[in-house]
């Protein structure tokens, strides 16, 4: 089995084991700065990320950053991704100041090879997603808004990324009291995230954060409709909604 069909099949753990395997090969027979080798080296710290080694999988990417530089270029594709990558190991860690950090030195670098991609646009509704997390949503706006003109420049609109960073845009206005705005965001959002598989924790989420849209326009009988039904959905999602149900029932008790 190749390492793609192990990667698509769920076996992570085959798809590395594959993976050293052909390091391994390569090492044999390239120095240890050869191109394939190095970008090999970079996509197996990625899977190991995904195979839950997340300390090992960051330690091998930072050493490699260098390198690649050395290699690629500092501004190179593969030089960015790995930087890309080390923000997203982060962050999956929940360790937001570092991953907004490592976001934002790979936006730098790719705005200097290519300021108009999808790209670019990723990385900014990255850095937006870190700073709505942080509760810093004014911070977060102009980079979601730039994002999805991006986006909208490359007719992407439908792509989950641009989804993905209209929810949040969505977010940060109900937080900034702008909620009839939001409550466009949100609706859109809502549709495509509930069509789509893997989204069960967003479509809790974001309806927590429409309900609070609709309560601030008036819409009270229509915001608890709403509301309800986050909850159900996220308490159904166990452990992972937890924190969801958490910030519902903060704001169902400060309206009271």
């Amino acid at each position: 089995m190749c390492i793609r069909d192990s990667f698509y099949l769920g076996d992570v753990a085959g798809a590395l084991g594959l993976m050293r395997e052909a390091e391994a090969s390569l090492a044999r027979t390239q120095p240890a700065d050869g191109r394939e080798l190095l970008e090999l080296r970079a996509n197996v710290a990625a899977m190991r990320e995904a195979d839950g080694q997340a300390d090992q999988a960051r330690a091998d990417l930072e050493a490699l950053v260098p390198a690649l530089e050395r290699v690629f270029g500092h501004d190179a594709s593969t030089t960015v991704n790995a930087i890309e990558n080390l923000g997203a190991f982060r962050e999956h860690r929940g360790e937001l100041p570092a991953a907004l950090a490592y976001y934002r030195d790979a936006l730098a670098r790719t705005t200097r090879r290519a300021p108009d991609t999808a790209a670019v646009a990723e990385l900014r509704r990255s850095i937006g997603s870190i700073l709505t997390q942080q509760g810093r949503p004014r911070a977060a706006i102009p980079e979601l808004e730039a994002a999805l003109a991006i986006y909208e420049r490359l007719d992407s609109l439908d792509a989950i990324e641009a989804i993905d960073a209209r929810a949040d845009l969505g977010r940060c206005r109900v937080d900034t009291g702008a909620a009839r705005a939001a409550i466009d965001d949100l609706e859109l959002a809502l549709a495509t995230y509930d069509v789509t598989d893997g989204q069960e924790l967003a479509r809790g989420l974001y309806r927590t954060a429409l309900a609070q849209a609709y309560w601030a326009t008036g819409q009270r009988a229509r915001a608890s409709t709403v509301a309800a039904d986050a909850r159900r959905r996220l308490i159904a999602l166990g452990a992972d909604g937890a924190d969801g149900v958490a910030e519902l029932d903060a704001w169902e008790r400060a309206r009271r």
